[in-house]
């Protein structure tokens, strides 16, 4: 296996509590196999009928969850929020960081963090390219440009902390954030509810993948080759 599935076979592990052989790895070629053999090792394997009675979808009990959080920790109206209700709409932009931290405290649940937005993390990366650049011409040294861009990086990325109040594109509607805290908190959440759902355990995955290789989510089809994916 590359680096890229190594990789990617790692953080199936840790997010599904399985373990997967390197000959088990090395069989698997499409996502769907992927999938059933993450089913597989969670012991689950029933027919779509039988799975679904009885069973808790994680994403939807998460989605109450967060709700539950938001009208309690920030006092909103329970008919304002629904699956796709835009987070940004929802949490005002002036008081987004100090609304988030209340609504991780009330959710006791770990939630994806706030982001600067893009035009500044481009703006910052052009800035230290130009100014390590510059120090390297100067100095003829490549090696002290390069520190000087890294430490200015550094100094720009912790001087901007507080500009980073906008919900990763990832996240943008509540239904969306629900969706990824399964991602992070899976195992926790099964436990808890214990429940499993097949829908739940294809999410989490296609999120993971399209996390991990950085591809179009679109992409991400049950017949898609992982190594077509990967690149």
């Amino acid at each position: 296996m590359g680096l890229d599935t190594v990789e990617l076979v790692i953080e199936i592990e840790e997010t599904f509590g399985i373990s997967i052989d390197d000959s088990e790895g090395q069989q698997i070629q499409t996502v769907g196999e992927l999938y059933d053999l993450v089913i597989e090792k969670r012991g689950k394997a029933r027919t779509e009928a039988r799975a679904k009675q009885g069973r808790v979808c994680l994403t939807a009990a998460t989605f109450y969850r967060i709700r539950r959080a938001l009208i309690d920790s920030l006092g909103l109206e329970r008919s304002g929020i629904h699956p796709g209700t835009c987070v940004h709409k929802l949490i005002p932009f002036r008081d987004r960081r100090e609304a988030w931290s209340r609504l991780q405290a009330s959710f006791k649940f770990r939630l994806p963090p706030l982001v600067r937005p893009s035009w500044l993390i481009i703006g910052l990366a052009l800035i230290a390219l130009g100014v390590s650049t510059s120090v390297a011409v100067i100095s003829e040294l490549l090696l002290f440009g390069l520190l000087v861009g890294t430490a200015l990086s550094y100094v720009a990325f912790r001087i901007t902390q507080p500009l980073a109040v906008f919900p990763h594109r990832s996240f943008v509607s509540v239904g969306r954030l629900s969706e990824l805290i399964v991602v992070q908190n899976y195992q926790r959440l099964e436990e808890i509810h214990n429940g499993w759902n097949p829908s739940d355990v294809w999410t989490t995955m296609r999120i993971l993948l399209v996390q991990q290789l950085g591809v179009d989510p679109k992409k991400v089809t049950s017949d898609a080759l992982i190594i077509d994916l990967i690149g």
